[in-house]
């Protein structure tokens, strides 16, 4: 290909936009302000989503089951589904995030005063036994915007919840490559994002959109223009993101893309 082509080609698959934070904080259920539930989108899933008509959908569960008395659910995984560590997402890993996701959730404190008990009946089905009928549970399974009920390993749900997780490992639709909390946040296409639907709960396909996040600093260094960052295009393609760096009165330029997450 003529380099200028190859050029014009990296342009076209570059966003380039301005957060309007930084990313100082990378757990969802511990801080679940606006831009550390947009980073959570990306690396986590939630076992409901919600459809354009804002009701629950399964979407890492493949379906439920719900007993004649409204005490017992039990709620199906989808077969075959990894966190991105490569270990299968088990039941105790789901019970053991809604545990977490409920100390920190107003929504999930209500629900959590229903609950008898919730854990595995076996390798892929969540059983939730209640106290008293709640018709709303899959809504607090689905809930949007501020903390959702994100799903991570047993291992990272049993930090408590007034602490952050050490660690980046979700079944979203990307990953961070090294795992861990760094300074230099990099998102790229999670390997199983095969294994998802091509539609998702929530009304799109989220492997086809990048969101990209400041890291802790960025606003501070003014030195440099823009860093650019590795993201995931969704369709087995590995894109660039640059992120411009904030300066002083600066002007955006024709042609200047700024998304708000």
């Amino acid at each position: 290909m003529h380099p200028r082509r190859s050029l014009l080609a990296v342009r076209a698959r570059t966003l380039r936009f301005m957060p309007q934070a930084a990313l100082a904080v990378l757990d969802p259920i511990f801080n679940p302000t606006t831009i550390v539930t947009t980073h959570g989108y990306c690396v986590f899933d939630t076992l409901y989503g919600c459809g354009r008509e804002l009701r629950p959908r399964p979407q890492m569960a493949q379906g439920h089951e719900v007993s004649a008395d409204g005490l017992t659910w039990t709620i199906r995984l989808r077969e075959g589904l990894p966190f991105h560590d490569g270990e299968a997402v088990r039941p105790r890993d789901c019970a053991a995030s809604i545990r977490r996701w409920a100390v920190r959730d107003s929504f999930g404190q209500v629900l959590m005063r229903a609950v008898a008990a919730i854990g595995g009946a076996d390798d892929r089905a969540l059983l939730v036994r209640l106290h008293q009928p709640f018709p709303a549970l899959l809504d607090a399974l689905a809930k949007l915007a501020t903390s959702p009920c994100f799903v991570m390993p047993e291992r990272l749900a049993s930090t408590p919840a007034n602490q952050p997780v050490a660690e980046m490992f979700g079944s979203g639709p990307w990953r961070l490559p090294t795992g861990r909390v760094r300074v230099r946040v990099v998102f790229r296409v999670s390997p199983q994002q095969s294994l998802r639907p091509a539609r998702r709960a929530g009304g799109g396909d989220r492997g086809r959109q990048a969101r990209a996040v400041r890291p802790p600093g960025d606003c501070l260094d003014t030195g440099r223009r823009h860093r650019s960052r590795s993201f995931a295009d969704g369709r087995g393609g590995l894109g660039r993101v640059s992120i411009a760096r904030p300066r002083p009165h600066a002007r955006p330029r024709a042609g200047d893309a700024h998304v708000g997450v």
